[in-house]
């Protein structure tokens, strides 16, 4: 978080000194990793899609000292089963920022890997009812961290704001098992998954 209060800074340099004398500093860095997975049974008419995704957030707002912003980790998950010889939807559940208790999500090293080990109660659209579901699911970066870096200077009559944002990511292998009762919906590595980072900052004056 240093480096990108001093991006933040050297951005500032550009305009008035008296436009951010008491300006608000706000700092925040976040990793995360997303699947999803597709499977379709041996009958061909049953397809069980999942989505999930987790984050891990700390954050640094204005003050002297800094104070501690939001933090903590979140997930969301999709989880929908159709019967396409039957025209039938037989699952349709979602939940979407769970809050994870410490642990429960975890990303190691370099953006290396990730995992998820929780359980959570999800809504399901097609029962109404909410159904329990444990996961436990790996992340493995197969390629290459690729980054973006950009940057935004906002004035309005009053309010002027700074943003910047850095991130980095990389494609993934995901396996493991999203679980509820005997039956396991990822019984296949995920199709498509990645791991990432973020850190944004702003600077903001006279912005209420």
């Amino acid at each position: 978080m240093k480096t990108m209060l001093k991006l933040l800074v050297t951005a500032a340099i550009s305009l008035p000194a008296t436009v951010f004398a008491a300006a608000d500093v706000n700092t925040f860095n976040s990793k995360g990793a997303s699947a999803f997975f597709s499977i379709t049974d041996s009958s061909e008419c049953i397809s069980t899609s999942v989505y999930v995704t987790a984050s891990d957030t700390a954050g640094l707002l204005s003050g002297s000292p800094p104070a501690p912003g939001e933090a903590g980790s979140t997930m969301t998950a999709w989880i929908y089963q159709n019967d396409a010889c039957n025209g039938t939807t037989l699952l349709d559940v979602f939940a979407s920022n769970v809050p994870l208790a410490r642990g429960d999500f975890e990303v190691t090293g370099n953006l290396t890997s990730a995992n998820l080990n929780t359980s959570v109660n999800a809504y399901d659209w097609v029962s109404g009812t909410y159904i329990d579901f444990i996961l436990n699911l790996i992340w493995t970066r197969t390629g290459p961290l690729e980054g973006a870096n950009t940057g935004f200077v906002f004035r309005y009559p009053r309010c002027h704001m700074i943003s910047r944002y850095r991130g980095s990511g990389g494609a993934a292998a995901a396996s493991g098992t999203v679980e509820h009762g005997t039956t396991n919906y990822t019984p296949a590595p995920a199709l498509f998954s990645g791991i990432n980072s973020q850190l944004t900052g702003e600077i903001m004056s006279n912005c209420e």
